[in-house]
């Protein structure tokens, strides 16, 4: 029996032993150590702007304007002005336009060549009567311009809307740097444009603001410009491939060079311009060649 008590208080001690080592030591803080760092508040995510609103397209009759041509739709913007500022680019065809506006109701100008502007308004997707064109009086406009000899015969001339985004090709200046435009009264951009088989490029551009006359003349003097040069150089581009160099020309460029870009121009610039720009500016580009990108510098040409 006593034996039995002595083995029984054995086990108790060491079930205490183990249960006690078991139990989880909990450790006073030390005085000196350093307080715990502060929770950063996570800050609110920056409010998300709706988007805008997508209306129907507005479906339009239009009258006065047989066969396909494109036009200048001016929308209100916002719809409670009074000027519209907002421009689409239109298509006639089948006697309709259809355009995505705005707002769901609003007025607006339709602009087309050789037509007066003509006002609608529309509601929930259509106009609320058809738009009616009136044709516009035809102003031979007259144009001459003192260009430097270098660029007699050389320079053609477009125009569109002041405002406007739709362009018409009027021709090239005679040797005398003289031509005649038609256009309807209103504010005209005359765009004077280098285009030949070097360069191409803009060289200035005439606001005119043509009477209710039959003839008006414009003088424009370009004998100011400075200097012009271009870039002798040819490159190839397959569909979604690299532009590639494939006559260096003038340039210090390699056969088989990776034109990436001219400054801030994209390839497809470089090859239809030619970089038309100041004779006196060099003109750096930025070609990939053996998997490395590289600038190089070259001068450019007299025109």
């Amino acid at each position: 029996m006593r034996r039995k008590l002595l083995l029984g208080t054995a086990l108790l001690s060491a079930a205490l032993a183990v249960g006690l080592a078991r139990r989880p030591t909990v450790t006073s803080p030390s005085p000196t150590a350093a307080p715990p760092a502060p929770r950063q508040a996570t800050p609110p995510a920056p409010p998300t702007a709706a988007p805008a609103p997508q209306y129907a397209d507005v479906h339009c009759e239009v009258e006065g304007a047989p066969g396909t041509r494109y036009g200048d739709l001016y929308e209100v913007d916002p719809p409670e002005g009074r000027t519209p500022s907002l421009r689409h680019t239109v298509r006639i065809e089948g006697g309709w336009i259809v355009f995505q506006p705005r707002s769901s109701e609003n007025v607006g100008l339709l602009e087309v060549d050789g037509h007066r502007p003509a006002r609608l308004a529309w509601m929930d997707g259509a106009c609320i009567a058809p738009v009616v064109l009136e044709p516009a009086p035809v102003v031979a406009l007259d144009l001459h311009a003192a260009l430097p000899d270098a660029l007699v015969s050389r320079v053609s001339v477009r125009r569109h809307r002041d405002g406007g985004s739709t362009t018409w090709e009027c021709g090239a200046l005679d040797d005398q740097g003289r031509i005649t435009v038609e256009a309807d009264p209103g504010p005209w951009v005359l765009d004077l444009l280098l285009r030949d088989d070097r360069a191409f490029g803009l060289l200035r551009s005439v606001s005119v603001e043509v009477p209710d006359v039959e003839q008006f003349s414009v003088e424009v003097d370009l004998r100011d410009l400075e200097p012009l040069g271009y870039v002798d150089l040819d490159l190839r581009h397959d569909r979604d491939g690299p532009w590639l160099v494939v006559d260096p020309g003038s340039t210090p460029l390699a056969v088989g060079d990776e034109l990436v870009a001219s400054g801030a121009l994209h390839p497809s610039w470089v090859a239809t311009s030619h970089l038309l720009g100041p004779l006196d500016e060099p003109v750096v580009f930025t070609v990939r060649r053996g998997g490395d990108l590289l600038q190089e510098t070259a001068d450019r040409l007299p025109l």
